[in-house]
C-alpha cells in the first residue's frame, strides 16, 4: 500500500483516499488515517486487508445495496481485527430503480436517507480507531457522506466539492470499462451520466443542507443524529495530532 499525497494505492482497488490534509475554515487540517474513503474492497488480497489493518483502519461502513453485497461479497465481513457495519441508504435489494438524473439521486439521498445517514455518523463517533466506508465506486453515496463529514469539519464548500472530483481520474478506466456494457434496464446514454462525476452534481447536497437546515449539525439532529456522537465525529476530524496508525 503507498500514499500519493491523499490518495491511497491498493491492490485491487481503483478510489481510496484519506479524507484527512484539507483545510479547515478555523485553522489547521483535517486529521490524516482516520477516515479512508473508498470503492468496495472485494477484489483485495491478504496483504491488502493486512495494510488496512496497519493503517488502524478497523472500522468498515459498507453502503452498498444487498444484492451488490451478495454480488461482491466484503472480505471484512466477520474478519477478526474488525468492526462490519453495512447500512445501505434505501430501503430494497438494489438501486434498479434511481431517478432519471444523477443529480435528482443526490436529491433523494439527502432528502430521505437522513436516518441512516445519522446512523453512519453514531459508527463513526463510536469507532475505536479508523473508519473505512465505501460504496460500490466510491463515487455517489461515498462522496454524499464526504461531503457530510468533511461539513462537519469546517472544510469549505469549494474544498469539499474539489475533493470530489478527484474520483473522476481515479475510476477513468474503470467508468469507460464499464460504460461498455450497460446495464439491460438503462440506455447507454443515461449509463454514461450516472458514472459521470461532477462538482456540480454534489453541490445540491451542500445547497440543500444549507438552505434547508442552515448547517451540517442541524440536518444531523433532525435526522436523528446525537449532539455527543457528532461532538466526537467533529473532535477526530479535527484532532491535530491523532494519526491512527501513523
Amino acid at each position: 500500500m503507498a500514499h500519493t499525497k491523499r490518495h491511497i494505492t491498493v491492490a485491487h482497488m481503483h478510489n481510496v483516499r484519506d479524507l484527512g490534509g484539507l483545510d479547515r475554515h478555523e485553522g489547521g487540517q483535517t486529521a490524516r488515517n482516520v477516515f479512508w474513503r473508498g470503492d468496495s474492497p472485494h477484489a483485495i488480497n491478504a496483504d491488502a486487508m493486512h495494510a488496512f489493518s496497519t493503517a488502524q483502519m478497523t472500522t468498515v461502513i459498507d453502503l452498498r445495496q444487498p444484492r451488490e453485497c451478495n454480488t461482491h461479497p466484503n472480505p471484512f465481513t466477520d474478519q477478526p481485527g474488525y468492526s462490519y457495519h453495512h447500512v445501505q441508504l434505501f430501503p430494497g435489494e438494489s438501486l434498479q430503480n434511481l431517478p432519471e438524473t444523477l443529480q435528482a439521486f443526490y436529491v433523494a439521498v439527502i432528502a430521505q436517507c437522513g436516518s441512516p445517514l445519522a446512523h453512519i455518523i453514531e459508527h463513526c463517533a463510536a469507532a475505536p480507531a479508523g473508519v473505512f466506508f465505501h460504496c460500490q465506486l466510491g463515487k455517489d453515496r461515498t462522496g454524499i457522506l464526504s461531503a457530510l463529514l468533511l461539513l462537519l469539519a469546517g472544510v469549505s464548500e469549494e474544498s469539499i466539492l474539489e475533493d470530489y472530483a478527484l474520483t473522476a481520474e481515479r475510476i477513468r478506466d474503470l467508468t469507460r470499462e464499464l460504460t461498455l456494457h450497460p446495464p439491460p434496464h438503462m440506455s447507454p446514454q443515461r449509463y454514461r451520466d450516472l458514472l459521470a462525476t461532477h462538482p456540480s452534481t454534489l453541490y445540491v447536497v451542500l445547497e440543500h443542507i444549507r438552505m434547508q437546515h442552515g448547517s451540517i449539525e442541524a440536518y444531523l439532529r433532525a435526522a436523528g443524529c446525537s449532539a455527543s456522537a457528532i461532538r466526537r465525529v467533529q473532535a477526530k476530524l479535527c484532532a491535530p495530532n491523532v494519526m491512527y496508525g501513523a
